[in-house]
């Protein structure tokens, strides 16, 4: 969101809610993304703008989606997730054996219906807007991953 929390928050609150299950789609996909960032958050100017922007979202789930949702994006905006949530990210964000990177991204996947899969969608996201030029290599350890499956 071209370096704006206001309008990051903007974009995530237009789409909390959308999706089914206990906590719809994109909730999950703007926890992990909030999850990512606070992660990938290099400085303290970098780690400002995103609670920021967590905060900003956490005002505004309350009146776009559930309960459960809205806390779940929280507590992902203040760096708190499920244990293979937190795994992933940190898997994803440094470097490490490809076989840890696989049973992480295993972990996150098979989390509910489709929580998983649309929590790494949010965790994808945050990495391909925020990464470093020295984190390039991660979408081809990912391509790695997902060829020896």
């Amino acid at each position: 969101a071209a370096g704006s929390p206001e309008t990051a928050a903007g974009q995530l609150l237009a789409v909390l809610g959308i999706g089914a299950g206990l906590t719809p789609s994109a909730d999950d996909a703007s926890a992990g993304l909030l999850l990512a960032a606070r992660a990938l958050a290099g400085t303290p100017n970098e780690l400002a703008a995103v609670q920021r922007l967590a905060q900003l979202v956490a005002e505004g789930a309350s009146i776009r989606t559930n309960a459960v949702s809205a806390a779940l994006l929280r507590h992902a905006g203040e760096g708190r997730a499920a244990h293979p949530l937190v795994a992933a990210v940190t898997a994803l964000t440094r470097s490490g054996p490809d076989v840890e990177l696989r049973a992480a991204l295993d972990a996150l996947l098979s989390l509910g219906h489709t929580s998983g899969a649309d929590t790494a969608c949010g965790i994808l996201a945050a990495l391909r807007a925020l990464r470093r030029p020295t984190e390039r290599g991660v979408p081809a350890r990912l391509r790695a991953v997902r060829g020896a499956a």
